[in-house]
């Protein structure tokens, strides 16, 4: 049995503090995976979480990115070409 997802998902990214051997990080999930770049110190907040996840994404048939303001931590809703659906089946 196979199942359609929507084609509109959320990400959240968080923010990763430095520690002693890694510097600023940040960290977004969702499609099932997650993917952590190093923080961009030329860009804001926002703008690092927005590269994290077009990193995120990167190969997936993407319409838009929705930033959704004032989101702690950072939320956004990705669309997937509406001639795409991702699909996953249920193990009997």
């Amino acid at each position: 049995m196979s199942q359609r997802l929507p084609s509109f998902r959320f990400v959240r990214v968080k923010f990763l503090g430095p520690t002693d051997k890694l510097g600023s990080r940040y960290k977004a999930t969702g499609f099932g995976r997650s993917v952590t770049l190093p923080a961009d110190y030329s860009l804001t907040p926002r703008g690092n979480a927005l590269r994290t996840v077009e990193k995120l994404v990167d190969g997936l048939p993407v319409s838009e990115i929705v930033n959704i303001p004032e989101s702690q931590p950072f939320k956004f809703l990705v669309k997937l070409a509406a001639s795409y659906a991702l699909t996953f089946t249920a193990e009997a």
